[in-house]
């Protein structure tokens, strides 16, 4: 009986150890405010040498998006190139911007032609009423 109340002492000690190593390092300061991720601090430590920065990074994925045929050509040929150099960083989203360039593509194809096909389905219907 004396030794599991000192195995319960040791594991609510250890309990509290570890509750005040989380509200050290707990993501909220003194004022109570939550301190978010510092995304400057970490574009400037980008070296653009092995890895695109940031900004190239969400432009181009937005690119490829939004700017349906002409974004994602241009996104293929930048996918392309990126998965050409040597540096890891680079290789890694020219690969992820070749896919998600491919699969906008053909979306956007198969939109195209979808929308081709009823148009000429609307028109032909009128032309022989």
């Amino acid at each position: 009986m004396e030794d599991n109340n000192e195995n319960f002492a040791q594991s609510s000690a250890e309990t509290e150890n570890t509750n005040d190593n989380y509200r050290e390092s707990d993501a909220f300061n003194d004022k109570g405010y939550y301190d978010s991720y510092d995304y400057m601090k970490d574009a400037e430590n980008v070296d653009t040498k092995y890895e695109p920065c940031t900004a190239a990074r969400v432009l181009l994925v937005l690119m490829a998006i939004f700017l349906n045929v002409l974004g994602a050509v241009i996104g293929i040929i930048v996918g392309a190139v990126y998965m050409g150099k040597s540096a890891q960083g680079y290789k890694s989203y020219g690969k992820m911007l070749l896919i998600i360039s491919i699969v906008f593509l053909v979306l956007d194809l198969l939109f195209w032609i979808s929308l081709a096909s009823f148009a000429g389905q609307l028109f032909s219907m009128f032309m022989f009423y």
